[in-house]
């Protein structure tokens, strides 16, 4: 299997995007498909990536596999530290412990282990959720990114803009009180 490669490095204005390589790698989809969460700060990229592989997966993350949370998945997310002095984030095997892929070009891999993240299934009777929105995760973190640089690194104003003042438009029919369904194609032009 061919996993995908980090395409922005460690060490400039932008985070560099291993994990995303590595969560795309982990999910067998592109890693455009899947958002550069670290973007939206030290603080709350975790907490938006887990609610994101719950809702767009089924999938609970974990530090340890655990049966009881679902079947685990086949690779998992080994974060450490890099010979380059750099934070970095790796595919791993669950059932070797062994990393499978580096996405950095160096395929140094990791000279210390911080963590790992492993993926569980969430069981089938729990109704599956899809990403609420037309553009592509990848389109919205880019969106999110123009943003924050158009204000000046201003994260907040940036999420005001991207979700509140400039919308995505929703890919799927949302509830309204009546019980019915509506959809944004349904709505009048202005």
């Amino acid at each position: 299997m061919t996993y995908p490669d980090q395409t922005i490095m460690a060490g400039g204005d932008v985070p560099g995007n291993c994990f995303q390589a590595a969560l795309a790698g982990v999910l067998g989809v592109s890693i455009n498909a899947v958002p550069h969460f670290p973007l939206l700060g030290i603080h709350h990229w975790m907490h938006a990536c887990v609610a994101w592989l719950e809702v767009e997966h089924g999938l609970i993350v974990n530090t340890s596999p655990d049966p009881s949370l679902g079947k685990v998945r086949l690779l998992h997310i080994i974060n450490g530290q890099t010979e380059r002095g750099t934070s970095h984030a790796v595919i791993g095997d669950t059932e070797t412990g062994e990393m499978v892929h580096d996405p950095h070009p160096s395929r140094a891999g990791l000279t210390f282990i911080n963590s790992r993240f492993y993926f569980h299934c969430k069981p089938s009777s729990t109704a599956e959720k899809r990403w609420p929105f037309v553009e592509s995760p990848g389109e919205f973190t880019r969106r999110l990114c123009n943003a924050r640089d158009h204000f000046g690194g201003d994260m907040l104003a940036a999420v005001r803009n991207v979700l509140i003042e400039d919308p995505p438009a929703c890919a799927l029919g949302v509830s309204v009180p009546d019980g019915q369904t509506f959809s944004p194609t349904d709505a009048d032009p202005l």
